[in-house]
């Protein structure tokens, strides 16, 4: 189930819902991601646990994020959709980005276990290298849809990485027309400027 949940002034959180019985499972994407990032863990999941997968604001469906947006923020936007949603203790799962943001979280309130996937880490210079060729697709524009996503599906295969049906998905929705051109959903200002904090 796709919906949107309001939060305090007036922003929105786009969420993706599954059901279960066994606890509620939030899972929160990485830098440059959003909801559909975390699809095969939903799947893995599905009628076991309920799973809330969700844009971060500046991302994909939910609100634009302001200019002095931070982790921080997305973390106070996470305690306040689980109280908006009335979840007790959940378990809090994050990659990348979206780790450091539950382990912020679970400093804060109650949860039941963290799960954290390839984040919640000092950064280096190393990975942080790694990590702008990735932003870097943000800030350009395509001359069609087809352009964007053959340009990711050319950079996961370089990596040895099998294009799936899925991923496809996954690109599509991360994109969108405007005017004449393709470009990302997420404003790349604001990313690049909360990249490391």
């Amino acid at each position: 189930m796709w919906r949107k949940k309001a939060l305090t002034g007036g922003k929105q959180l786009f969420i993706h819902e599954t059901p279960g019985e066994k606890g509620t499972v939030i899972g929160v994407h990485g830098l440059t991601g959003h909801h559909m990032q975390l699809g095969h863990f939903q799947k893995a999941l599905e009628k076991q646990y309920r799973m809330i997968t969700y844009d971060l604001n500046g991302r994909g469906k939910s609100s634009n994020a302001d200019n002095n947006s931070n982790i921080d923020q997305h973390v106070q936007e996470l305690i306040e959709l689980i109280k908006v949603l009335k979840i007790d203790r959940p378990i809090l799962m994050g990659y990348s980005i979206g780790a450091n943001i539950c382990l912020k979280a679970a400093t804060l309130i109650d949860v039941e276990a963290l799960i954290l996937i390839d984040g919640a880490g000092e950064v280096d210079q190393g990975q942080k290298e790694l990590i702008l060729p990735s932003l870097i697709r943000l800030e350009q524009s395509y001359l069609s849809r087809l352009d964007y996503i053959n340009l990711i599906r050319n950079t996961y295969e370089k990596h040895g990485v099998r294009w799936s049906e899925h991923m496809n998905r996954i690109v599509n929705y991360e994109i969108e027309k405007s005017n004449d051109y393709w470009v990302h959903k997420s404003n790349h200002n604001i990313i690049k400027k909360k990249r490391f904090s």
